[in-house]
């Protein structure tokens, strides 16, 4: 502003009015030549802040951008975890079941066929213990047959022949 003083001393000093206008507007043109250095100084850190903030905003947009892009990526792998854990539980359940009604099947056929032995054994005990009922009931004379029958079991080990207290045959 030293310029700008000295060219009011100028307009205070000049005595003639050719000289009073020439300090007058080469005193108005210091003022508009400092006054826009100024604005270009001002215009200038203007555009620098905006440059830097718009540098700073795409930065951080690009910032929130990647979080966006890494937290659907996160839940979307979160997402297809749960579904492969509920998939994977399901199946596992689903082989259980299958393995459960499998075995159930196979127990169920099992109890059939062993009813059916046991009943195709008894039917044949008491074909066995009706025919010798008969044998003996037939029989011209008792003394024929060793020994009475007295209800003992047909096919236990041990003592050979029938005998009176219901032993092995």
């Amino acid at each position: 502003m030293d310029n700008i003083r000295d060219k009011t001393a100028q307009i205070r000093q000049a005595v003639y009015g050719k000289d009073v206008r020439e300090s007058l507007a080469s005193g108005i043109e210091a003022i508009s030549d400092k006054q826009d250095l100024h604005e270009l100084t001002v215009t200038n850190k203007q555009d620098l802040h905006e440059q830097n903030m718009t540098i700073r905003q795409n930065k951080h947009e690009l910032e929130m951008d990647n979080n966006i892009n890494n937290y659907k990526e996160n839940i979307t792998n979160q997402q297809n975890n749960y579904e492969n854990k509920i998939t994977s539980e399901w199946t596992d359940y689903k082989i259980s079941i299958d393995s459960s009604e499998h075995d159930r099947i196979n127990n169920e056929n099992n109890r059939k066929v062993n009813e059916q032995l046991r009943q195709d054994n008894e039917y044949t005990r008491q074909n066995v213990y009706y025919d010798f009922k008969d044998f003996v009931n037939t029989s011209d004379k008792i003394n024929r047959v060793p020994y009475l029958f007295d209800g003992g079991d047909l096919g236990d080990t041990g003592t050979t022949g029938l005998t009176i207290n219901g032993g092995d045959l």
